[in-house]
């Protein structure tokens, strides 16, 4: 984990923090939880394994950076040296708002890269499902970390592309946020 101030980044940022070592301890019950099987179901033996085996290999990663909000408007923010073009982004940080936390999440490279060996149909969907509980850690440890270390009671958590006015072709300009910070490796597909 590192701690850098802005003035080190040339990005006028105060915070941020890179969550490495974030413990895939996850059990079979939120793994069967997110299949979405019933309880009267059972939860097939290869795709015990799968997760049994997946579970030393995963390293789930996040970061987030605190960066101070240069200016607004009604349907954009200005943060770092990129404009997130949302109205409901805007209109959901309140206008005393000086600061946002824009984070990153990931399964791993480890990961994904263990479930790439899968041809069966069904050993891949195990495999994303894995994949998928190992980013639902990832994003519960951010927001962990990210609570305790500032001073809110509670986050909004937007993406683009799960807001209706927030294209996923605006996720670049968050990524370029980071860019100057780590070097992610962000892979085509999952």
């Amino acid at each position: 984990m590192s701690n850098f101030k802005g003035s080190q980044l040339n990005l006028k940022m105060k915070k941020e923090k890179v969550l490495k070592r974030i413990k895939f301890e996850t059990n079979l019950e939120i793994f069967t939880q997110e299949t979405k099987i019933s309880a009267t179901e059972k939860l097939p033996k290869r795709a015990k394994e799968m997760f049994k085996e997946s579970s030393s290999l995963a390293r789930p990663k996040a970061m987030w950076v605190e960066c101070n909000i240069k200016a607004r408007g009604g349907n954009w923010i200005k943060v770092s040296d990129q404009t997130l073009k949302s109205k409901v982004l805007s209109e959901t940080l309140d206008k005393g708002t000086k600061v946002l936390y824009p984070y990153i999440a990931t399964s791993g490279k480890e990961l994904y890269d263990w479930s790439t060996q899968f041809k069966k149909e069904t050993d891949k969907y195990w495999a994303h499902v894995i994949q998928s509980v190992a980013l639902k850690v990832a994003v519960e440890a951010l927001k962990n970390d990210l609570l305790r270390n500032i001073n809110f009671p509670k986050i909004a958590n937007m993406s683009p592309g799960r807001i209706e006015d927030w294209p996923i072709e605006e996720q670049s300009k968050l990524f370029d946020i980071f860019s100057s910070i780590l070097h992610f490796c962000v892979t085509q597909s999952l």
